[in-house]
């Protein structure tokens, strides 16, 4: 039986690079049920670009973060499935086919990752490449933009904390990893990252060690009263 899956797709003002992954997500060799695309309050185009694109599900919103967004998402998603995309990044054809199969493989199986790939931007101009650092292989990208996972088990864990501009998935997959959600780490390269000026990691490049000691603070603090 063909899997219905939803891609969640948020976007902020990535008007740049969002019709190249929705065309990498319409290109997939198993067709998502729906691509879900969310516009976390966008002022540029990006909601245009959606709107026009075919077979998009478009979602707006103000300005509440990608949390906020993924969860509006979820919410609307038909799909038993969920995928999850980057508004920069692109999907190699068959993740969705691969990711797919790794649950026809194990009915127990509540989420999986692939592999992820690093490139610059090809616009860059040589001042900015030389700005950021890129990865030379691929490695596991235990992150939100290469997981697929049960739509029931997602909620089973609860949504995102959109308190949290930037480690809300590190701290959803502590819950998930505490309540014994069981994962798996493909080997094949399935989602490439772009990387530029304007990543998250580097626009919120203050917020997120603050984020992340209080995400990893509380979980070592659920982890010791369960002793």
């Amino acid at each position: 039986m063909t899997p219905a899956i939803s891609i969640l797709l948020p976007v902020y003002n990535g008007q740049q690079y969002l019709r190249e992954s929705l065309a990498s997500l319409s290109a997939q060799t198993l067709p998502p049920a729906e691509i879900v695309v969310i516009d976390d309050g966008s002022t540029d185009q990006s909601a245009a670009i959606a709107a026009d694109f075919p077979g998009v599900t478009l979602i707006q919103q103000a300005n509440a973060g990608a949390a906020a967004a993924r969860n509006a998402g979820l919410t609307a998603a038909t799909g038993n499935l969920i995928a999850c995309l980057d508004a920069d990044d692109l999907a190699d054809p068959k993740r969705l086919e691969l990711q797919a199969a790794a649950f026809d493989r194990d009915p127990d199986l509540d989420g999986c990752f692939t592999h992820l790939a690093e490139f610059l931007s090809p616009e860059l101009p040589d001042d900015e490449r030389a700005q950021l650092e890129c990865k030379a292989e691929a490695a596991p990208g235990a992150c939100i933009g290469t997981l697929m996972i049960r739509r029931d088990s997602f909620l089973r864990v609860g949504l995102l904390d959109p308190e949290l501009r930037v480690a809300y998935f590190l701290q959803w997959y502590g819950l998930a990893q505490d309540q014994g959600l069981r994962f798996e780490m493909l080997s094949e390269t399935l989602v490439q990252r772009r990387l530029h000026l304007d990543n998250t990691g580097r626009r919120e490049k203050g917020r997120l060690a603050k984020e992340y000691a209080k995400v990893l603070a509380a979980k070592i603090a659920r982890r010791r009263s369960q002793k």
